[in-house]
């Protein structure tokens, strides 16, 4: 009795096809993301072959491009990639014939115990050299080697799973990052998912009345993050020094939003220190006192992440220019009040303490624009920029500096 093998072929090759991908599907789908790196032009051609080369590797699911000038391993822990493949592409030294030399190194974002890394979570490094590849070479053979070790390191990574991470903080904080919804601590101030492991996540959490905070959790297994969220500022105290001669005292108030605040103060030129008045006749004094105290009250706003260590600022006071010492009018009547304006930067030292820096310019209505002007006079001297109406009179690159304590 014979047998028709054709009857069999296409049964027969639907079966092939069945094991390949039931094989391919058992096997475990890894991420990975890569940067390449060439002088010359076609970069983009390099690049794109090998990503078409890792992505046809049965062991990865997903290939991302790191963008240029982003930390490898910081875009591979925020993505949530395996390993991190960092390539460099130059000229070779053959020069009989055109070539390149490749240098190729594999990183893990995750704590390096998982796979033998390195303190700086290199898994593989290696290059060689090769004759100048052309589009067909490059789309095909050229870069088996590098995707060869990428599948060695990620058979070398232990098996993703899944494990139970607890999360405790204050009942009502938000936390996102970690699941595909954000996740709300009960009342009991403590709660659990179970996450796949092992694998970085790229977390933020906030509460009312508290800042925000962030992180990165390299998650290998049963764990528990705790939560620890500051307080909020609602008051400072600041002191500074106006044109680095003046000292002067602000409170602030941050009434509900971490960008918005209210602040303050007094601004005095009672006591100040010289760095304008030189004689040449006599040594000149180390302190100057005018006879002048300028209450202000202002508002502005904080611009960056409040759980930044840089934030800007803009603002804006006014304030009447008082003469306590003059007998006849307590307000000064050639210019009685003061409006500044002013950008500026605060850098957290500490916490709470925070130091910053203000540039503005200080503008004066309703005052006598030509006697202001003329009472600086026109010597030699440094001035300060300005400008002068008949009503109006303003000064630019007022600046004033300190340090800022939360209460």
């Amino acid at each position: 009795m014979g047998y028709d093998m054709k009857a069999f072929r296409f049964p027969l090759l639907l079966a092939l096809l069945f094991a390949m991908a039931f094989s391919l599907g058992a096997q475990e789908q890894r991420r990975v993301c890569f940067s390449l790196s060439y002088p010359g032009s076609g970069e983009e051609a390099w690049r794109s072959s090998l990503e078409g080369a890792l992505a046809a590797s049965g062991r990865i699911g997903l290939v991302l491009r790191i963008p240029g000038g982003e930390d490898a391993l910081a875009f591979a822990a925020l993505h949530g990639c395996d390993v991190a493949v960092l390539v460099d592409v130059h000229a070779g030294e053959d020069t009989a014939s055109p070539s390149v030399a490749v240098e190729w190194k594999i990183e893990k974002p995750i704590a390096a115990a998982l796979a033998g890394a390195d303190d700086d979570g290199n898994l593989l490094s290696g290059a060689f050299s090769a004759p100048l590849p052309d589009e067909r070479r490059r789309a095909t053979s050229f870069w088996l080697e590098i995707v060869g070790r990428v599948d060695a390191a990620l058979a070398g990574l232990p098996p993703a799973g899944s494990a139970d991470l607890a999360i405790e903080g204050p009942p009502g904080a938000i936390v996102s990052g970690l699941s595909k919804e954000p996740i709300v601590i009960p009342d009991s101030g403590s709660t659990s998912l179970r996450l796949r492991a092992p694998a970085t996540y790229h977390w933020s959490a906030s509460a009312r009345e508290r800042k925000a905070v962030s992180g990165v959790l390299n998650f290998l297994g049963p764990s528990a993050l705790r939560l620890d969220l500051p307080g909020r500022d609602r008051f400072r105290l600041e002191a500074g020094f106006e044109k680095a001669a003046f000292p002067d005292f602000r409170f602030t108030w941050l009434p509900g939003p971490d960008w918005l605040f209210v602040r303050a103060g007094f601004s005095q030129y009672i006591g100040g220190l010289n760095l304008s008045e030189v004689s040449e006749d006599e040594t000149p004094p180390v302190f100057v006192s005018y006879d002048l105290v300028v209450p202000t009250l202002g508002a502005g706003v904080l611009l960056g992440r409040p759980e930044g260590s840089l934030r800007a600022e803009l603002g804006a006071e006014v304030g009447p220019r008082l003469m306590p010492a003059n007998a006849a009018t307590i307000v000064d009547p050639v210019a009685p009040i003061r409006v500044s304006l002013y950008c500026g930067l605060e850098w957290t030292l500490y916490r709470k303490s925070l130091l910053f820096f203000e540039l503005g310019a200080d503008w004066y209505p309703f005052s006598d624009g030509m006697l202001m002007k003329a009472s600086y006079g026109d010597g030699d001297g440094f001035r300060w920029p300005r400008l002068s109406g008949g009503d109006w009179y303003m000064e630019f690159l007022s600046f004033r500096f300190g340090l800022r304590w939360s209460l």
